[in-house]
C-alpha cells in the first residue's frame, strides 16, 4: 500500500498546501506548505533550490540538514531556519517527528539569511518554546479544517519569526548586561557617556559589548547614544516651544551647532524645520 505522503512519512502526519493570490504574494508573509510529521527511515528531501523558507520545530528524533556544505543534526526543541533557494537536503532517522511551516513573501529572504548569518540555520533558543507555541496552534487550526485568512496568516508567521529573533536574555532581563547598558543609555543620554564606560559597566571588553549590543539592537553602542539623544531632541521640539539652543543645554550638547549637525547627519534637515513640519510652530 502506497504512503499517503511519500517514503519515511507515516500516514498520521499532515500536510497542508496553500495557494496564494499576486496581492498576497506581492504585500504579505505566506504559507506554501503546512505539516506535522511523523517519520521513519528513507524521509528525504534534497533539492538544488525551492522557493521558499523552511522553519521548523524537530518535537522528537534527529533531524539531518546538509547545507552550505554542512551537515548538522537537529535534535528534540530546536529549530530549522533556512533559505531553500539555495542547495540544501535533509533526511530524518527513526522516530522523527517535526512541525514545519514553508512561506515566502515581501522580504521573507533577505529577513532569513540575515539572521542565519548572525545564528546559523539551527536554532538553540530558550524562546524556541514559545514558537513551538505558535506553530503547533497555526498547524492544528487548519487540522481542524479553518479558512486561510491572508493577513492572519501573515501575522503568524512574522509573530513566529519575531519570537525567533527575540534574545533568550530577554526572558531574563534583571541580570542582562546589554538589556542594563540599553536602559543606562535612555536614562542618561544627557550625560557624557564613553564606550569604555559602558563595556567595563557591563564587565567586558570594549570588543565583545560592542559585538553584543550591536547584534541585540542593529546599532553600534555610540551610534545608539545618538539616537538616543536626538529622539529626546525630537520630543522636546514637539511638545515644547524652547529655543534650539536651550535644547542643546538640556539634552547634553556643547553647543546647538552641534546639536543641528547632528540632527542633521539623524534627519536630514535642520531642528527648526523638523518642528515646523511635525507641528506647524
Amino acid at each position: 500500500m502506497a504512503r499517503k505522503y511519500g517514503i519515511g512519512i507515516e500516514d498520521r502526519s499532515s500536510n497542508i498546501p496553500f495557494t496564494s493570490s499576486d496581492n498576497t504574494k506581492e504585500f504579505l508573509y505566506y504559507p506554501l506548505w503546512l505539516g506535522h510529521f511523523y517519520c521513519g527511515e528513507g524521509y528525504k528531501i534534497d533539492r538544488e533550490s525551492y522557493p521558499a523558507i523552511l522553519l521548523a520545530y524537530v518535537i522528537k528524533g534527529s533531524f539531518h540538514i546538509v547545507f552550505r556544505d554542512q551537515e548538522i543534526i537537529a535534535t528534540a526543541g530546536d529549530v530549522v531556519f533556512m533559505d531553500c533557494r539555495e542547495k540544501h537536503c535533509y533526511f530524518s532517522e527513526k522516530d522523527t517527528e517535526f512541525m514545519f511551516i514553508n512561506y515566502s513573501g515581501q522580504n521573507s529572504h533577505e529577513l532569513c539569511q540575515l539572521f542565519m548569518k548572525q545564528y546559523g540555520w539551527i536554532v538553540k533558543k530558550k524562546t524556541n518554546n514559545i514558537l513551538y507555541g505558535k506553530l503547533r496552534d497555526m498547524i492544528e487550526y487548519y487540522e481542524q479544517g479553518g479558512i486561510s485568512v491572508p493577513v492572519k496568516d501573515s501575522a503568524r508567521i512574522y509573530s513566529m519569526i519575531m519570537t525567533m529573533l527575540e534574545p533568550d536574555s530577554s526572558l531574563d532581563m534583571e541580570n542582562d548586561v546589554i538589556y542594563q547598558s540599553i536602559v543606562y543609555i535612555r536614562n542618561h543620554a544627557d550625560e557624557l557617556i564613553r564606550l569604555k564606560d559602558l563595556a567595563d559597566q557591563a564587565a567586558l571588553s570594549v570588543y565583545y559589548f560592542s559585538h553584543k549590543f550591536k547584534e541585540r539592537t542593529g546599532f553600534a553602542p555610540m551610534d545608539y547614544v545618538a539616537n538616543t539623544r536626538i529622539e529626546k531632541v525630537k520630543r522636546i521640539l514637539l511638545e515644547t516651544d524652547i529655543s534650539v539652543e536651550e535644547i542643546a543645554a538640556q539634552v547634553g550638547y556643547a553647543s546647538s551647532a552641534g546639536l543641528i549637525k547632528a540632527f542633521k547627519k539623524n534627519t536630514g534637515m535642520s531642528p527648526r524645520r523638523y518642528r515646523k513640519m511635525e507641528t506647524g510652530r
